[in-house]
This record gives structure tokens, sequence and C-alpha cells, in this order.
């Protein structure tokens, strides 16, 4: 196989492809249409839908086309006049395929094409059973056309009847599926044969652990219930112990804290008695004194009153 067909594309896996301009990236549509000349066997451009539903487009011709990659297709886009469609070009994808022998060979599916130059390498139909050609797909030369209509495509039937397979067909499929599923049957049922004597004897070790298993958690058990049952009567020892440290305490501090109160209400009454008589005593000292002061001063009161009587008695007379 040359190289040149290795590197082939399909134009299904064209159609539908995003479409950039090449001097910014920006994305112009989606590829609807490839321009092929079937007699030339040569794509001369191809034609791009935006906008809503697609209904916007705008054609290339090949010169205007950079790159055909497999993700996108980089354009020139350097007018705003898109290219006319040349007369020569025909879809011929979904034609019937006929022979110079006059019968129907089966239909024209796809095509394959070097995306460097736009030549077509090969064209794929699929057959349902022709003449010896199992159902399926084919591949068939360029110089295999003979003629192109607006349905039908003619083809040498020599190069038909010899037409190298593309795909497998369904019946053929189905054959290759039959004998698959045949050896995965006889390999499952090997493999449920052994599945079903490892699973006894795993039954048997899961029996055999879960013996073992409770057997260990019933002396687990034991053991721990014995645990529990000391545990409980040192902490119901060292609980009475502790009742009885504390009333102790509760007693004796009792007792100091009455002793120190009746020493304290001792001290207290002491403390009363002798402020009581410093009181008394105090008081008695202020009331002679007050006493004192009290007669010092009516006798002087009674002395001024005589001298004012006497003056007034000498005014008088």
């Amino acid at each position: 196989m040359n190289t040149q067909s290795e590197t082939a594309i399909k134009h299904s896996d064209v159609i539908n492809q995003i479409v950039l301009n090449r001097q910014n990236t920006e994305e112009i549509g989606r590829v609807a249409e490839l321009w092929l000349d079937p007699i030339a066997h040569q794509v001369l451009g191809l034609v791009c839908k935006s906008g809503l539903l697609g209904r916007k487009k705008r054609s290339f011709t090949w010169a205007e086309i950079e790159a055909i990659g497999s993700d996108s297709i980089l354009v020139y886009l350097d007018s705003e006049t898109a290219a006319k469609k040349p007369p020569s070009v025909e879809s011929i994808v979904g034609h019937q395929l006929w022979t110079d022998g006059g019968n129907q060979a089966g239909t024209l599916m796809d095509y394959r094409f070097d995306p460097q130059t736009g030549k077509v390498v090969e064209y794929i139909f699929g057959s349902k059973g022709w003449r010896g050609v199992t159902d399926g797909s084919y591949r068939l030369p360029p110089v295999a056309i003979a003629s192109v209509g607006g349905k039908r495509v003619m083809a040498i039937e020599a190069m038909v009847q010899n037409a190298e397979q593309y795909t497998d067909g369904i019946n053929q499929k189905v054959a290759q599926a039959a004998e698959s599923l045949k050896d995965d049957y006889a390999k499952t049922k090997e493999d449920m044969a052994a599945l079903m004597e490892g699973a006894q004897g795993l039954a048997t070790q899961v029996q055999e652990n879960a013996k073992t298993v409770a057997g260990n958690a019933q002396e687990k058990l034991s053991d721990v219930a014995g645990q529990v049952q000391e545990t409980t009567k040192k902490v119901a020892e060292n609980t009475q112990q502790k009742l009885s440290d504390v009333a102790g305490q509760a007693q004796q501090t009792t007792k100091q804290l009455t002793g120190n109160a009746q020493q304290k209400l001792s001290n207290v009454a002491g403390q009363v008695q002798e402020t009581t008589k410093k009181v008394a005593e105090n008081t008695q000292q202020k009331l002679s004194d007050v006493a004192g002061q009290a007669q010092q001063t009516t006798k002087q009161l009674t002395g001024n009153a005589q001298q004012k009587l006497s003056e007034v008695a000498g005014q008088a007379q």
C-alpha cells in the first residue's frame, strides 16, 4: 500500500468537521458538503454551514484550504465573495453501483482522498452479496469507474468482482460472533466448574473459620466477664474506704469549726463588754463636762442680767 493511501481520509469523517479561519482561528462553521469531480476523481472544495440550523453557507475552493486535520479544517478567508460551485461537481455518495455487465453490485457508501492533494484514492461500496461477493464493504479504485449519472455509478464488472474487502458484512460478523460466543461458552463452562469446586472448598473453610472464631469469642467473653467482676469488687471496696475517710474528715472538720466558733463568740463578747464599759465612762465624763459648762454659762448670764437691770434702773431715776 502506498503512502498516499495510508494518509487518506474518508469523506464521511470530514462532514460536520469544524472549519477555522487560518488568520485568526475564528470558527467559520462546519463542513456541510465536499465538492467532488467524479470524472477527474478530485475534491475541488467544500461548503461550510453556520448560523441557525446551518442556513448560512460559505464555499471554499481547494486552493483556499490550508490544511485538513483530524479535528478541524483550516481555510484562508481573503474575501467576502464565496467560491462558485464548478459544473463538474457531482455528489455520488449514496448512488447505486452498477457494472458495465448490467448488474447492480451495491451502493456507493463513501470515498477516501489525499488531504494534501484532494485526489481520490479509492471508493467504498457496500454489497449485500452478489456473484460470490459476500456482504460487506469493498474498495474500488478510481480507474474502475466507467461513468457517472444523477443516481447511478457505472463500474467495470471484473474490477467489482475482484474488489478488496474493506469491512466485514453482517453475515460474516454474525458468524464470527457465533464462533466467538461458542468459544466463550466453553471457556465459561470450564470456569464455572472450577468456580463451583473452589466455592465448595471455600464454604468448608469458612465454616471451620467460623467455628474457631466462635470458640475464641466465647473464651474472650469469659475472660472479660471475670475481669469485670474483679474490677467491680475492687471499685466497691475503694468506694467504701473513700466514704469512711470522707466521713471521718467531715466529723473532724465539724469539731474544729465548732471550737473555732465558740472561741470567736467568747472573744466577741469580751470585746463588746469592754467597749460598753469604755462608752459608759466616756459618756459620764461628757455629761460632767456639759453640766459644768451649763452652770458656768448660767452664772454668766445671771451676772449680765443684773448688770443690765441696774443700768436700766439708773436711767429710769
